[in-house]
């Protein structure tokens, strides 16, 4: 059963095979592989002739975001979509491997390329105490950013609450000084009604 399933009966088999005729020649496919390569080789040549030539730009019909165009590309791509490196104070250097500030190797001895894209020898990488400076720095700085927004509407929520509070209060005195003087005039209408029974008994 098992030799029969895969001489006559796998479907996977059969949906490749072929029915009729192909439809293109070797000389079709070896032309169309051949724009194919030109094709990838000139696109990917641009983007390595504009690498780093990245334009940011705010749009939006009513709240404006941030939004970066890659050239050759036409399709914008939003903030969060972008590499971390561009992010960060500093891209990465395409005249040398490190990007350690401090760098003074002449040779590209054994080196690293992070996720981030920025690249660091080991030594260098050691030195900066193995994490990359600038994304670093930038992370560190929007948690602070961040924070102290989270701080802000808590500290926000936390008047409002006072703010309910105080006016519960005061509307809890309106309510005693009203019952205060409902008792006051209910004293005075009793003082009035003992004075006229006194009097109509004398």
């Amino acid at each position: 059963m098992f030799i029969d399933y895969h001489r006559n009966d796998n479907q996977f088999a059969q949906s490749f095979a072929p029915k009729h005729s192909y439809p293109y020649t070797k000389k079709n496919l070896d032309l169309m592989t051949k724009r194919t390569a030109i094709f990838l080789l000139q696109f990917f040549e641009k983007l390595w002739i504009n690498h780093g030539k990245a334009e940011k730009k705010m749009e939006g019909a009513r709240i404006k975001k941030p939004y970066y165009y890659f050239p050759p590309l036409s399709k914008r791509f939003p903030f969060g979509a972008i590499p971390l490196d561009y992010h960060s104070s500093h891209l990465p250097n395409q005249n040398k491997f490190c990007d350690y500030e401090n760098c003074d190797f002449i040779f590209n001895t054994n080196g690293i390329v992070l996720i981030c894209r920025h690249a660091y020898h080991e030594e260098c990488f050691d030195k900066i105490g193995l994490k990359c400076q600038y994304c670093f720095d930038y992370l560190s700085a929007s948690i602070d950013e961040l924070t102290h927004s989270f701080n802000e509407w808590l500290k926000m929520n936390i008047d409002i609450e006072n703010e309910f509070d105080q006016m519960h209060v005061l509307s809890s005195e309106d309510d005693n000084s009203l019952d205060q003087v409902e008792i006051i005039k209910e004293n005075n209408d009793m003082d009035r009604e003992l004075a006229d029974k006194i009097t109509g008994i004398n």
